[in-house]
């Protein structure tokens, strides 16, 4: 069985099931809306433009017959044994004979409007409308039934399976046959792309993003149940769904907003631009979402993630994920493994979770959370506020001021540059100053004298004063409030809960 696939500015023509191992190029100002094969072998399309002829081997079309304004909307396209098209307007449908040019029976809608998916007949005509799905007699040219799915609800339909002569009508995520006494719902639409509910349905595989299929009986056939590859998908300039397969996929969402589902494998997703919902599943992913408020999950494996540009969610789930959020204001978390995350530009919120993570605000007011791990975070430019939680972290500031906690277990905090406050929490926490900012006041909320330590670079002694010298050259003093006062190089530093006599040289490494 040979199935064509109409989808943007391309068409696939697929050889026993859905492999898709011919695309033909072509150009017009937009893809082709419905197209059809008559018995003869000729392929046909359509779109608001009008109706054209295909070359199925080189891909090139000839304009046969211009629309009117009105005519041809969200046309769908079909033909019967004869070669007669019938052609959907906005509120009819026409037959057209494409050897004479001559524009045969019309029948009307009664009011409803053709909705982009047609198949016909000898005897019948069905047509997805705005409001469901009509059947016309074409010899009384009435509408004989009309079947409500409801505003929108139909993707698609099409002709074919084991007999030849059954009709599937595919929505966003349920997929019916259509019987003499209304139709019956087959099931979902799964994320392999294969239909659901149902094992005398397996044979039929259209995935939503495209615009129109038919199945075209080359000579008697088993149907398949082996699921068939949709390894490499580009979508439209609308809103697409791509599902990969078990194995390594590249699947591009383009413009629109976009859902794409790697499933197991190594797979490529891309969204580009549009609010995008990208899956990675299992399996070492690559996800990139491109512009617009994107959300991501990589899933199970070691995933490299890009937000792109816009406020984004980003989500690594499982593995050992490297993880940039991109410019804008991202939402960015690195789930069980050992991630290496950057914020970069803008106001990003930057989430660890369990292991140990290397974690990067970027530029922007960033909030930094280690959670479980021993945890290596860099605030980087921006007045940022840093957590550290469980685990030994290593905790810097970077270049403004910034609010720095070490919580649970033995922690190593630099503020860096800029006036910062630090809080080691529980355990042994070193304070660490490699270099003195003048104009920077620093503060210390809880050093726990005998459990907490400070490390200095660059101080220097009087010649001859050993290491008290040391000690003397921060110029201690106590505060009226409470706590002391040390300044070295214009940068105080202000240690609370303690005393100038608490402060000892076993207190401080210097370097």
């Amino acid at each position: 069985m040979t199935v064509l696939i109409a989808g943007g500015n391309d068409f696939f023509v697929s050889e026993d099931g859905i492999d898709l191992d011919r695309e033909l190029d072509f150009e017009t100002e937009e893809g082709f809306h419905g197209l059809t094969m008559t018995p003869d072998g000729t392929l046909y399309g359509t779109n608001t433009d009008g109706l054209y002829r295909i070359d199925m081997q080189t891909g090139d079309i000839t304009f046969l017959f211009e629309s009117s304004d009105s005519a041809y909307g969200d046309n769908g396209l079909g033909s019967d044994s004869s070669g007669t098209l019938l052609i959907g307007d906005q509120y009819e449908v026409y037959e057209y004979d494409p050897i004479s040019g001559e524009v045969g029976a019309i029948y009307d809608l009664d009011g409803e409007y053709v909705d982009g998916a047609l198949v016909a007949d000898d005897t019948t005509v069905i047509v997805a409308t705005n409001r469901g799905v009509s059947i016309i007699d074409r010899a009384s040219r009435d509408v004989v039934e009309t079947i409500d799915f409801g505003l929108g609800a139909i993707g698609g339909m099409a002709v074919g399976g084991p007999g030849g002569d059954d009709v599937l009508i595919y929505s966003t995520d349920n997929v019916w046959r259509l019987l003499p006494d209304g139709v019956e719902e087959l099931g979902s639409l799964n994320r392999t792309g294969h239909v659901s509910g149902t094992t005398s349905s397996e044979y039929l595989e259209i995935p939503e993003r495209f615009q129109a299929a038919q199945f075209i009986e080359d000579e008697p056939s088993e149907p398949t149940t082996t699921p068939q590859d949709l390894a490499f998908q580009v979508g439209t300039d609308g809103d697409d769904s791509l599902i990969g397969t078990d194995g390594d996929d590249d699947l591009y969402g383009l413009a629109g907003n976009d859902f794409l589902a790697g499933n197991a494998g190594d797979d490529v997703l891309a969204g580009a631009d549009g609010n995008d919902l990208i899956a990675g599943d299992e399996g070492n992913d690559n996800l990139g979402g491109g512009f617009g408020a994107d959300t991501m999950l990589g899933g199970a494996g070691n995933d490299t993630l890009g937000g792109g540009r816009g406020d984004d969610e980003v989500y690594g789930v499982e593995g050992n994920d490297v993880i940039a959020g991109g410019p804008g204001n991202d939402t960015v978390v690195g789930g069980i493994g050992d991630d290496t995350i950057g914020g970069s530009f803008g106001d990003d919120e930057v989430s660890g979770s369990d292991g140990d993570d290397s974690l990067g605000g970027g530029t922007g007011m960033d909030t930094i959370y280690g959670y479980t791990g021993d945890d290596s975070v860099g605030g980087g430019e921006g007045d940022d506020v840093i957590s550290g939680f469980d685990g030994d972290d290593f905790l810097a500031g970077g270049g403004r001021d910034d609010s720095i906690r070490g919580g649970d277990d033995n922690d190593t905090i630099n503020g860096g540059e800029g006036s910062d406050t630090l809080a080691g929490g529980e355990g042994s926490d070193v304070f660490v100053w490699n270099e003195f900012s003048s104009g920077s006041v620093d503060v210390v909320t809880d050093f726990d004298d005998g459990m907490d330590s400070f490390r200095m670079t660059g101080i220097e002694n009087a010649p001859g004063s050993g290491l008290q010298g040391y000690l003397d050259a921060l110029d201690i003093v106590d505060l009226a409030g409470g706590g002391v006062s040390m300044s070295y190089g214009g940068n105080t530093i202000i240690v609370q809960r303690v005393s100038s006599a608490d402060l000892t040289l076993s207190d401080f490494v210097f370097i």
